[in-house]
């Protein structure tokens, strides 16, 4: 692939808004965490998105499905809080 040129990824989850996406310099991953469908359901899936081999897994399911969230994360964890979350 020639810079500027645009390739499609194979294995994308589902459209979502209201959700955050965290990457640490240098990491080679980047985090998508919860967010909204485009039916307005609330995701509690966040997902590691591999930026070399640009592939997505999931990485863990949220207690409560939440929207407009804050992550940090540490070397160990990602830390989600704060935003609205669905019971």
């Amino acid at each position: 692939m020639k810079t500027g040129e645009i390739e499609r990824i194979t294995s994308l989850p589902g459209p979502r808004l209201h959700h955050i996406m965290i990457h640490k310099k240098g990491a080679e991953v980047a985090r998508i965490i919860g967010g909204i469908d485009n039916d307005f359901n609330a995701l509690d899936i966040c997902y590691t998105f591999d930026l070399k081999n640009q592939n997505y897994k999931t990485l863990v399911t949220l207690k409560y499905a939440r929207e407009r969230c804050g992550a940090l994360e540490t070397e160990t964890y990602v830390m989600v809080f704060g935003g609205y979350h669905h019971l």
